[in-house]
């Protein structure tokens, strides 16, 4: 697709993308250079809408007379700067221009659509009436009559005419691709068919270009057509002028382009070529240009897609096993000819039905499927004609398992002679079991685990980038390639993106949070070491830490000090440790060893053998500090990790970082660490000594269930093991074995589970709780969460029917609710904390598909220690 954008000013922005939520800044610089700010005397803002209460991105803001302006974001608000007086004009492509007084309320402005749309098919202009009734159609018996311009009501220039932009001429669409020559550039022998439309509906479905009329032509070179051509965008004339009458539509998403680094010329054009995708809909282009005097100008065009005549497909997003779907298919003639065609439709490559029909105007069908045992659907719905003219989609979706998994399992590092049962039960599913003389492999499962987290807040944003500079170390000591670089770069830029005043809270826009902060920093300077450019704004996070230290609560304070110490800052340490002593009356173990590795960084006094002399020993020796809590610092991990950096940084006590390094493989006794923070600590902290090659003594060997014998050359050994008998291992040699074994399974009939927290949810419409939910009615879908004890860093999941799509996606803002992210089959609710109580969340959703369809349990969690947890049973809805 090529692209024209004309009038933009020099030297494009620099960046890679631009971010909607800065156009209204752009555009106020843009102002401010050529209005008298004194005319500017206040500000407007507020919130664009429309009947459904949808946003409306990029709607214009203009004061009436002037070139005041701004567009709203993607979330249709806007601000503006104006004067005390004068007129507001509201407008958007596809709605009716409103005006209003700048003394009027502008917190909800409601525009009113002006053209009809076919929701998520076509753009159209014929409404409900039929094409007879609205369009001047004519089936032309003859070319020769197109040729003399002898049509009733269309003035024909054919011949001396260059370009069918002329004022007079018609559009000429030929095998349904606009056509830029003369009618007597055609060869009549190849032409098949002809017939003309002219009336206003020919604007609406192809722009100004068709304001005389639209000639469509019809030649035998259809079956000569490539369709894999691309489409081709004019965005001066609003029209797509290149897409071939031939191709099997399979691309669809909503997603416009942006091409980075661009200069206009002489004349003050630039240009350059993308791909649409396949969606046969209407398209807002968007433009944003700067001076090298740092002006700034914004624009946009409008391009409509279409075909003559058009086989489209509708289906949900995603399908849970045992869901029974109708999926429609529709038939659009937009020529005055009835018309033959046959029509197919196909599911998982086998073809369901086909059909030839006469056609008029339109078709809808409807294809009812249950989906199996797979993890996608493939449905494909075409049409033909009898010379050759073909169209039509084919769509894919996922298919998820209806349920939730249960995974039992234990991690054990066998440095001794040793002999025990597996301590799981076999009638619950298979039992794989891995064994490794190596403990890299499962160091890169904990780091794949970590990197395959779906959601994106700083601190996994932070875990995953120390987890893949780990990998890549671990790569290197394997003599392995890595091939993530690009994941490391885009995190890098994430993270830079989601800083609040220099600083980093749980999610983008959050109040800034020391510990999530530390965790930013610290995979930066790990980045860094390794030479990425990060682009660390170091003095600023330095200078806002230092301004606001004194009013940080104590537990932040401590994590400012580590992060100042991080970025080599120049501060007066032992003031501030002094301070922070006296003022911790009671600290806990946790925070005494914050200061003690402080201190010991510092140079200052410090004193190891008290707390040494308080480690706890575990049954396999290994040692620890702290308790086994769910408190998010003060428990065994986080003390231990403090004392690990405290004995390691005095050189001395092998023997015990030795064995603090086999209580945290110890405690992935269920297979992993309790959550990604953890485990990138974990594994930043121990990684280094791991790498490191001790000598073996005598080759380790294994024995499972007294008949299977594991020797050295065996190393990894991996085995599934099924039935029910209880299955040992004893192990025997110097060498340790890192011994794995766990079992998961789906369970289809999950029970309601209440391990902290007690989770319920309801579909209401207007105020009533509803059972079936009709289709085009919008319902509002309610979780009630009980949280039977105070608890922080809460995720709560709420699983939608699949015959349902998003009527809105807003943001919560009760309940401490800090973060929402909107997934095909859930939506994902973050509350930074809970008190003990009942809380109420609820987003809307617009059933579109009719059928039976199972709904997963919705489940609360503490994000950090998923172990408390709660969640309702399976339910079923119905769409009619």
């Amino acid at each position: 697709m090529s692209i024209r954008v004309a009038n933009i000013i020099n030297d494009f922005d620099k960046k890679n993308y631009i971010d909607t939520k800065n156009l209204t800044t752009l555009q106020e610089t843009f102002n401010e250079r050529f209005f008298n700010d004194a005319q500017l005397t206040k500000q407007i803002s507020g919130r664009v809408i429309d009947y459904k209460s949808n946003p409306i991105p990029f709607a214009t803001v203009q004061i009436r007379g002037t070139k005041i302006n701004t567009a709203t974001d993607q979330n249709g608000y806007f601000a503006l700067r104006v004067p005390n007086q004068g007129k507001i004009i509201f407008s958007a492509i596809g709605f009716a221009t409103i005006e209003k007084n700048i003394t009027d309320d502008f917190k909800v402005i409601i525009l009113i659509s002006s053209t009809s749309t076919l929701n998520e098919v076509v753009v159209t202009g014929y409404e409900n009436q039929t094409k007879r009734n609205v369009s001047s159609g004519a089936t032309v018996s003859s070319f020769n009559q197109v040729l003399s311009g002898k049509v009733s009501d269309v003035q024909i220039q054919a011949r001396g005419v260059s370009s069918i932009s002329s004022s007079s001429s018609p559009l000429i669409v030929i095998d349904g691709v606009p056509f830029t020559g003369t009618i007597e550039d055609l060869d009549p022998a190849s032409v098949t068919n002809t017939s003309i439309i002219k009336d206003a509906a020919t604007i609406a479905l192809y722009g100004s270009r068709a304001a005389n009329g639209v000639i469509f032509i019809n030649t035998n070179q259809l079956k000569n057509s490539n369709p894999n051509n691309k489409q081709n965008i004019d965005i001066d004339n609003n029209i797509n002028v290149g897409d071939v009458g031939n191709r099997l539509r399979t691309n669809f998403r909503d997603d416009a382009y942006w091409q980075p680094k661009l200069k206009t010329n002489a004349e003050g054009k630039a240009s350059f070529k993308t791909t649409f995708p396949d969606d046969i809909t209407s398209w807002r282009t968007f433009a944003i240009a700067i001076t090298d005097q740092k002006q700034t100008g914004f624009a946009n065009g409008f391009i409509r897609s279409f075909k003559p005549i058009s086989a489209n497909l509708t289906t949900p997003q995603f399908a849970i096993q045992g869901d029974n779907i109708n999926i429609i298919g529709k038939i659009l003639n937009y020529t005055s000819d009835s018309i033959q065609l046959k029509k197919t439709f196909s599911f998982n490559n086998n073809l369901i039905k086909e059909q030839t029909i006469g056609l008029r105007n339109s078709i809808i069908d409807t294809l009812n499927i249950t989906a199996g045992n797979t993890d996608s659907l493939k449905f494909k719905y075409t049409i033909e004609r009898s010379d050759h003219y073909f169209d039509g989609e084919e769509r894919s979706i996922p298919v998820f398992l209806p349920g939730v998994v249960e995974t039992n399992g234990f991690f054990s590092v066998l440095d001794k002679d040793s002999s025990f049962t597996i301590p799981l039960n076999s009638a619950d599913g298979p039992i794989k079991i891995s064994a490794e003389t190596s403990l890299m492999p499962s160091m890169l499962d904990e780091i794949d685990n970590i990197k395959q987290y779906e959601h994106f807040c700083n601190e996994q944003l932070s875990s995953k980038l120390k987890a893949l500079l780990i990998k890549k170390k671990i790569y290197s000591f394997l003599k392995k390639e890595f091939k993530e670089e690009a994941n490391i770069s885009d995190i890098i830029t994430r993270l830079n993106k989601s800083k609040t005043q220099n600083l980093w809270g749980w999610w983008v826009n959050n109040v800034p949070s020391s510990w999530i902060s530390l965790h930013v920093v610290e995979a930066f300077l790990m980045a860094e070491k390794n030479g990425y450019t990060v682009n660390l704004n170091k003095q600023a996070v330095i200078d806002n830490i230092i301004f606001n230290w004194e009013n940080d609560r104590q537990s932040d304070q401590l994590f400012s000090l580590k992060i100042l110490y991080a970025l080599n800052a120049k501060a007066d340490y032992k003031k501030y440790i002094d301070t922070l002593e006296k003022q911790l009356k009671e600290p806990t173990l946790f925070q005494k060893l914050q200061l003690v590795e402080l201190k010991q960084k510092l140079n200052l006094p410090y004193v190891v053998d008290t707390f040494l002399n308080k480690a706890t020993h575990t049954m396999f020796g290994n040692m620890y500090w702290g308790e086994d809590s769910y408190r998010f610092f003060d428990n065994d991990i986080q003390s231990t990790l403090a004392m690990y950096r405290i004995l390691k940084n005095t050189g001395k006590y092998t023997e015990e970082l030795k064995k603090i390094r086999y209580y945290f493989l110890e405690k992935r006794k269920n297979g992993r660490w309790r959550n990604t923070y953890e485990s990138a600590l974990i594994l930043e902290n121990i990684l280094p000594d791991l790498l490191i090659n001790d000598s073996i003594n005598e080759p380790a060997t294994i024995i499972i269930a007294g008949n299977e014998t594991i020797t050295e050359k065996s190393f990894p050994f991996i085995k599934t093991y099924t039935g029910n008998r209880n299955i040992t291992v004893t192990k025997k040699g110097s060498l340790p074995v890192y011994f794995t074994a766990y079992q998961q399974r789906w369970e289809k009939n999950p029970t309601r589970v209440s391990k902290g927290f007690e989770v319920q949810t309801k579909l209401e419409r207007k105020g009533e709780t509803i059972t079936a939910l009709k289709a085009g009615e919008p319902i509002i879908l309610r979780a009630t969460v009980n949280v039977l004890a105070d608890a922080d860093y809460i995720m709560v999941e709420i699983p939608i029917p699949a015959g349902c799509s998003y009527q809105e996606k807003n943001q919560g803002y009760s309940n401490n609710e800090v973060h929402r992210e909107y997934f095909k089959n859930k939506v994902s609710i973050f509350c930074s904390t809970l008190k003990k109580g009942k809380y109420e969340f609820s987003f809307t959703l617009q059933p579109r598909y009719t059928g039976s369809y199972h709904l997963n349990p919705a489940k609360a969690e503490m994000m950090y220690f998923p172990v408390f947890y709660g969640r309702e049973s399976m339910k079923e809805v119905n769409i009619f």
